[in-house]
């Protein structure tokens, strides 16, 4: 029991932290030419930007209601990436959660990876991990 609070802690530490880091880039811009650069660089990084921000709203719209109605209050160019990287976090999270305690540092040792791949712009071809890689590059 305690290992495997252990590993959830973990868990949230690393992806928790992935996510300040790239949200505190993101955020504390307030050049607007610093901010289209930044976005045109997550639309060269995820060629299907739109399409897989619109999938991670839908995820966070069915998933998660209250930071889906709580994102319509950010600025829209804040908004995509945070719907991204919540996305992410919340596969993350659901990840680890399904499955036995047994397999729980495997899983743990797949997030692991799932974020290397993403700081290095290798992410799996779904919705979530390109969009994530996107905003975290």
């Amino acid at each position: 029991r305690n290992m495997s609070l252990l590993l959830s802690l973990l868990l949230h530490a690393l992806v928790g932290a992935a996510v300040l880091k790239a949200f505190q880039q993101l955020v504390t811009v307030e050049d607007r030419g610093e901010i289209d650069r930044r976005m045109r660089l997550v639309r060269e990084y995820d060629e299907c930007w739109e399409d897989d921000v619109e999938e991670c709203s839908e995820i966070m719209r069915k998933g998660s209601k209250s930071f889906f109605l709580a994102s319509w209050l950010l600025p829209e160019w804040v908004r995509g990436p945070a719907l991204a990287m919540y996305s992410f976090c919340r596969k993350a999270d659901d990840d680890i959660d399904d499955g036995d305690k047994a397999g729980q540092a495997q899983r743990l040792a797949r997030l692991e990876k799932r974020l290397e791949n993403a700081y290095l712009g290798r992410a799996a071809d779904n919705c979530v991990d390109r969009s994530f890689s996107a905003v975290v590059r």
